[in-house]
C-alpha cells in the first residue's frame, strides 16, 4: 500500500529495460513475481510494463504501480552507459492508468546540451502533468542529472525540486543531497512529498547509513531500483530497505542487505556514477 501521507514509503524502481538486459534484471517474470511478494509499498514501470505486473500474491496485498510515461534516450546504442541525449514521451497518464497504475512519472533531464530539446521537455512534463491532474492520477516528476554539461549540487537539488512543483508534480523523486540540512530544508519547502532516488549501486552498509540519515531529515520515503535487483538476493535487499525506512533499524537493515550480496557489475548501470553521492 502506497502511503505518502502516513507512512514512509519504500518503492522498487524496475523500469531500467531501455539500457537492455543488464545484470539482475534480465529476468522479468522472476524480478516482477519477487516484486510482488515483498514488503515494498510500490513498485515503478514503465507504462508498457505495468500491465504485466502480478498484482495480489496470496494474502499479501501487492505493491501499488507507479508508471514511468516517457523514457531516457542515450544514444543510438543500447546498454552503453552513455550520457542523456533526450527523452521521449511514449504513453499517456490515461495509459498509465488503464494499466493498473496509481501515479504516473516523467524525467526531468538535466544536463542537456540543446535548448530546444531542454524546451521540448519542458513542454511534455507540463502538458503531462496537466493530463493527469485531470484524470486525477497523481504526478510524480523525477529530476534526472544524467546528460553531458549536468553538474549535480545540493542547490542543483533544490533548483529542480522547485521546477519540478512549477511544473506540476505531486510528488517529487530527487537525488539526495549531500548535506541532510538541505533535505530537510527542501522537505519543509516542498508543497509535496519528497522520495529519494536510489542511484549507483554501491556498498550496502553505506547506502543504508545515508537512507536511515534521508528519513531523518524528514524524506517521505525512497525510490530504489539499482540498488535491489543488481544484487544476487534482491529480496533481501528489499528487507533491508523496509528496516531502514520504516523502521529505523539500521543494524537489522545492513544484516539484510549482507544477505542481499555485493552489486553484480555492469556498465549499463553507471551513467550518474560521476554525480552518486558518496
Amino acid at each position: 500500500m502506497l502511503d505518502l501521507t502516513d507512512r514512509r514509503s519504500v518503492v522498487i524502481a524496475f523500469d531500467h529495460g531501455t539500457e537492455g538486459a543488464v545484470r539482475g534484471g534480465e529476468d522479468v517474470p522472476r524480478m516482477l513475481d519477487a516484486i510482488a511478494r515483498s514488503q515494498a509499498d510500490g513498485v515503478l514501470l514503465t507504462t508498457g510494463l505495468a500491465r504485466r505486473f502480478p498484482g495480489e500474491a496470496g494474502t499479501t496485498p501487492a505493491p501499488a504501480v507507479l508508471a514511468g510515461l516517457d523514457v531516457p534516450v542515450f544514444g543510438t546504442g543500447i546498454g552503453t552507459g552513455a550520457k542523456l541525449v533526450t527523452t521521449r514521451q511514449l504513453w499517456s497518464p490515461a495509459d498509465a492508468a488503464a494499466a493498473g497504475a496509481v501515479m504516473c512519472k516523467m524525467l526531468l533531464p538535466l544536463g542537456l546540451e540543446d535548448a530546444d530539446a531542454w524546451a521540448d521537455a519542458i513542454a511534455r512534463i507540463g502538458r503531462a502533468g496537466a493530463e493527469a491532474a485531470r484524470a486525477s492520477l497523481p504526478f510524480m516528476v523525477e529530476p534526472a542529472f544524467w546528460g553531458p554539461a549536468a553538474q549535480q549540487s545540493d542547490k542543483a537539488i533544490l533548483d529542480a525540486a522547485r521546477l519540478s512543483v512549477e511544473l506540476g508534480a505531486d510528488v517529487l523523486k530527487v537525488p539526495g543531497p549531500r548535506d541532510p540540512e538541505t533535505l530537510a530544508a527542501l522537505v519543509a519547502w516542498s508543497p509535496v512529498p519528497v522520495l529519494i532516488l536510489g542511484g549507483t549501486p554501491r556498498d550496502g552498509a553505506d547506502f543504508l547509513g545515508q537512507v536511515v540519515a534521508w528519513m531523518a531529515a524528514g524524506a517521505s520515503g525512497v525510490v530504489v531500483g539499482r540498488n535491489v535487483w543488481n544484487r544476487p538476493q534482491p529480496t533481501a535487499a528489499i528487507d533491508a530497505l523496509v528496516r531502514a525506512v520504516r523502521h529505523g533499524d539500521l543494524d537489522g537493515a545492513r544484516e539484510s542487505m549482507a544477505a542481499a550480496g555485493e552489486p553484480l557489475p555492469s556498465a549499463a548501470l553507471r551513467y550518474d556514477q560521476e554525480e552518486e553521492q558518496g
